[in-house]
């Protein structure tokens, strides 16, 4: 009777992790196609200089050592888009811009179809856990050129 029991509990054991093992694959290739449709961008950083193309796609990565509580971004024309944990992804301007928090420690920002209003500073706004109680804003600025 214990044999049976124990096949019985090594095939419930072996059935979660097969679940577990099928959940893991499935979020690994829908990290995969995000990255590879966001993150593989024909732009060209230098020291947080982007250099892209008119009409092309360019990207920001915001990250910090700390954990960041949300991600706000400021475009060179004044524009402000920003997300939080809860709503970790949307997308602007009738989805010519996407940001989106990858992980608890950095969140992307896609701009599509760059144009010449695009050129200019893009600030990148990150509320992270300070040492003490509370949390304090990080800043990544990255100078754009549309040419």
């Amino acid at each position: 009777m214990t044999m049976l029991r124990n096949v019985i509990q090594l095939k419930y054991v072996v059935g979660i992790l097969f679940i577990l093992v099928l959940t893991l694959h499935s979020i690994a290739a829908n990290n995969k196609e995000l990255s590879s449709e966001y993150l593989n961008t024909p732009e060209y950083l230098h020291d947080n200089k982007i250099f892209v193309e008119q009409n092309q796609t360019f990207g920001i990565v915001c990250n910090s050592s700390k954990q960041i509580k949300a991600c706000s971004i400021s475009s060179p024309y004044n524009a402000f888009f920003s997300i939080n944990q809860e709503f970790n992804q949307s997308w602007y301007e009738g989805g010519r811009i996407f940001i989106s928090i990858k992980d608890p420690y950095s969140c992307i920002a896609t701009v599509d179809m760059a144009n010449a209003s695009d050129t200019g500073e893009w600030k990148c706004i990150l509320p992270v856990k300070g040492i003490k109680e509370g949390y304090v804003e990080e800043y990544k600025l990255y100078n754009v050129s549309v040419v």
